[in-house]
């Protein structure tokens, strides 16, 4: 795994890569994030990139820890593995953005939901989701896309947090951000847009 990169905090209007971290950290929830190398062409199998949120460090390598311990990155790949290239001309170029597209909604409805439906069972302090961080570009190829899996604070470890001692009959903190743990089928909420908190 890479050393970890710090980003800035939430707030950031541009769409570059440089200013469009708020995309992805946009969801309260979120502790930070790995990113999959996606350029210039999509490599599920290579380094993975911590992307931390600032005031998370601590929780995100917590986090961490337990993909480390639970070969979470070895399901990963297994998972990106089972979803065919997208392609154009016939088959003969392969359609990375799409590609990309395919396998945030194959994971979204496979491998997430069952990692999740188990954190959920070991009352795990977190959830995953994949989603795909996009910005626009001046000059060159019009949008660029990044496949990342994002770490979400569970509900019970916010509220741990916060010196509550409610009891919780989930630790899903939303259902839309932290997809898989229900049956929903539309994963376009994690397709490089916020995500609704429906918490505050």
């Amino acid at each position: 795994m890479s050393p970890k990169e710090s980003v800035p905090a939430k707030g950031n209007v541009i769409s570059t890569r440089d200013n469009s971290d708020y995309k992805w950290q946009q969801q309260r929830s979120v502790i930070g994030a790995l990113e999959v190398p996606s350029e210039p062409d999509l490599d599920f199998s290579g380094e993975l990139l911590p992307r931390y949120v600032k005031g998370s460090e601590s929780a995100f390598d917590d986090a961490l820890e337990i993909w480390n311990e639970q070969k979470l990155r070895k399901q990963f790949i297994k998972a990106c593995k089972n979803v065919p290239p997208a392609s154009f001309c016939c088959g003969m170029l392969t359609d990375k953005d799409a590609w990309i597209k395919n396998i945030q909604k194959s994971l979204t409805k496979g491998w997430v939901k069952a990692t999740n439906q188990k954190f959920r069972s070991e009352q795990k302090l977190f959830m995953l989701d994949v989603f795909i961080w996009n910005w626009h570009n001046a000059t060159g190829k019009s949008k660029t896309s990044i496949l990342l899996i994002r770490f979400h604070e569970s509900k019970r470890q916010s509220l741990l947090k916060n010196g509550s001692s409610a009891v919780l009959s989930s630790v899903v903190l939303d259902e839309k951000a932290i997809a898989g743990v229900t049956d929903q089928e539309d994963p376009s909420a994690s397709e490089g847009e916020p995500l609704k908190d429906e918490t505050s």
